[in-house]
């Protein structure tokens, strides 16, 4: 009877011992959790990698002179010599999903102009892909505003840098956002357009032009 209790106490021992193991290596297999993954999937249903959507470029142009060129005078006021104050053509393209309106803005931020508000354009349509040479007054959208410039006038205003001021520097800014309609002063600063347009802006492009006398 000993014997047999030995024999019986042996085997519970070793079964005991066998099931230990079996369950220390099982713990050892398991994959280390890397946070990688899509919360409740499992080891069968592995996470499928995002999918990667080609963003194209958002680009602004002007057929009128290249990106840190020369305006030519025909788009100055007529205090300038040659200047029809006629405005400048524009172009963009690539403007980001989800654009439900354009901001366009052309100030000169020469410290003597003082960042200078010669046009300001809001309400531009998504569907808009640049403003024609002499737009301003003529080819606007009809949803679309022209707001007050420095000028005081409510359309494009050329550049009219004092005399021996030096070159001044134009930037034509394109903001794409994502309301239809903004909210700004009749007569912004750039300070006003910046605030106006924050929070709602998906893309921004600008285009600068030169002119100094």
């Amino acid at each position: 009877m000993r014997v047999a209790g030995s024999g019986v106490l042996a085997a519970t021992l070793a079964a005991t011992l066998f099931c230990i193991t079996i369950a220390g290596c099982a713990a050892d297999t398991d994959p280390e959790p890397t946070g990688t993954g899509t919360p409740g999937q499992t080891d069968e249903s592995p996470a499928e990698p995002a999918a990667e959507e080609p963003v194209a470029g958002f680009t602004l142009s002007s057929s009128a002179f290249a990106d840190g060129g020369t305006i030519p005078a025909r788009y100055c006021l007529e205090s300038v010599d040659g200047g029809q104050n006629i405005s400048i053509p524009i172009d963009w393209s690539g403007a980001p999903a989800g654009t439900a309106s354009f901001v366009v803005s052309m100030i000169d931020t020469h410290p003597v102009a003082n960042d200078w508000v010669h046009w300001i354009v809001i309400d531009l349509p998504a569907t808009t892909t640049g403003l024609p040479e002499g737009a301003s007054d003529s080819a606007i959208p009809d949803v679309a505003d022209e707001l007050d410039n420095t000028f005081g006038e409510d359309r494009y205003g050329g550049p009219a840098p004092p005399p021996g001021s030096g070159d001044h520097e134009y930037v034509v800014t394109v903001y794409a956002l994502d309301v239809a309609t903004i909210a700004m002063p009749e007569q912004p600063s750039a300070a006003d357009i910046a605030s106006a347009v924050e929070g709602h802006v998906l893309a921004s492009v600008s285009v600068t032009g030169v002119f100094g006398r």
